[in-house]
């Protein structure tokens, strides 16, 4: 609901997460959109804090490699998959998404293994993009990030966890950015200043 803290960096980096995760106190929990440099922020500065990758996030990773109309069955089937991500209310339909998406990898293994020739021989997966949106699920299920506001011990302590950032990019960023956009005319710097004071003003003291 409230800007915490801010930092003013050129790139996205592990140095420039930890500079500004160090100035606020360790939470239960953080939703991540999978930053460059986050996880590894992550670990050194809040190293007790359970994380969860915004599903969001993870159903438009997924998407960017399907496509909204995939023009292959293994392709549509993933999509839908990402899609019911949504709807994970409990522990017992997580296990029946995860068990989903192993049925998946079984049963297009050998259509995600065929290779394609280039005229000088050389090969390269035929479905690498399928590949890349499978190898991203399994790198979350493996890091146990994707399915953490379903933790029981977890929801004892917290009412209500967030399954995604959507709050604060709806809430916060895109009002910034829209700010950035109004007044696309200034200069870099006046840019910069006019975040500082909107992130200032709307900071919880």
């Amino acid at each position: 609901k409230y800007v915490l803290e801010w930092y003013l960096c050129r790139y996205e980096h592990s140095g420039a997460w930890k500079a500004l995760m160090s100035r606020i106190s360790e939470p239960k929990m953080v939703v991540s959109d999978g930053g460059s440099g986050f996880a590894k922020a992550l670990k050194k500065t809040w190293p007790n804090a359970k994380h969860q990758r915004c599903i969001f996030h993870v159903f438009n990773q997924v998407k960017r490699y399907t496509t909204s109309k995939p023009k292959t069955a293994a392709g549509t089937e993933l999509y839908v998959l990402a899609k019911d991500l949504f709807h994970l209310k409990a522990e017992e339909e997580k296990e029946k998404w995860v068990s989903r998406f192993i049925e998946w990898i079984k049963k297009y293994n050998k259509f995600l293994s065929q290779l394609t020739y280039d005229e000088d021989g050389n090969s390269r997966p035929t479905h690498e993009r399928l590949l890349k949106a499978q190898r991203a699920i399994n790198k979350l299920l493996k890091e146990g990030t994707m399915f953490t506001y379903l933790d029981e011990e977890l929801r004892r302590e917290i009412d209500k966890i967030p399954s995604t950032n959507n709050q604060i990019e709806g809430g916060i960023n895109s009002r910034l950015r829209e700010m950035l956009r109004t007044h696309r005319g200034l200069s870099v710097e006046r840019r910069i200043k006019a975040a500082f004071w909107w992130c200032y003003m709307h900071t919880l003291e």
